[in-house]
């Protein structure tokens, strides 16, 4: 899959979208206070109207779309996030999926349908973790997708290993979130999700830093 079906797919999925916030807000009574937001448990704690309940998500991702459409375009290593395009492709729709998910969901609830959204979307940030885990260690050194530190970006070698690792971490995490998700721990996904992307972040930093000190061919990166 290339970038330009990528565009074209993601597209689609935000006029879906907004098809369906159409057919929505038809449904919905005037007045109505639509659950924006969600406690630890299941349970909103915050209501807007239709226009922020209905809209927002598909204007995200349609502003989500347009930068991932530009990203290859203004990064000044584009060449190798086209050498990259099939786990630059998979993370855009995975991302534009899990959005399209979120506001299905939203809507259900809405509508009467007992659906739980927190764990529906604890579940969905745990899966697109999987999918950009598995991914990771397959992307070209480039600005914006990736493992991007100042050490990763002078050094192929700690590139290469630093995203290879990050990956396996990223995947391993993903799996943790699901069944923290599928089991209603909520308060273990949220540490899993925030305390291990925080972990996982600092660690890869500094293993970065290492393999970079590391490496006499440190100056040979591919502009």
């Amino acid at each position: 899959m290339n970038n330009r079906n990528a565009f074209a797919i993601s597209s689609l999925i935000v006029l879906g979208m907004l098809l369906l916030s159409g057919w929505a807000w038809t449904v919905i009574p005037e007045g109505y206070s639509m659950p924006v937001h969600y406690g630890l448990d299941g349970t909103p704690d915050r209501y807007g109207g239709k226009f922020e309940g209905l809209l927002l998500i598909p204007l995200i991702a349609a502003v989500l779309t347009m930068l991932f459409a530009v990203i290859p375009r203004i990064d000044p290593r584009a060449h190798n996030l086209i050498r990259s395009k099939k786990a630059y492709s998979i993370t855009w729709l995975a991302v534009t999926v899990l959005l399209l998910v979120l506001q299905a969901a939203m809507i259900l609830q809405a509508l009467g349908w007992q659906v739980d959204v927190v764990t529906i979307v604890s579940a969905g940030v745990g899966v697109l973790f999987t999918i950009i885990g598995n991914y990771l260690g397959k992307v070209r050194s480039n600005f914006f997708f990736g493992v991007r530190t100042p050490w990763t970006l002078s050094s192929e070698h700690s590139w290469n290993k630093t995203n290879r690792l990050g990956g396996r971490l990223l995947f391993g995490l993903g799996i943790s979130c699901i069944l923290a998700a599928l089991t209603n721990a909520s308060q273990i996904f949220l540490m899993l999700a925030l305390g291990g992307s925080v972990g996982i972040s600092l660690f890869l930093i500094i293993y970065s830093y290492l393999l970079w000190r590391d490496d006499s061919t440190r100056q040979n990166v591919e502009r």
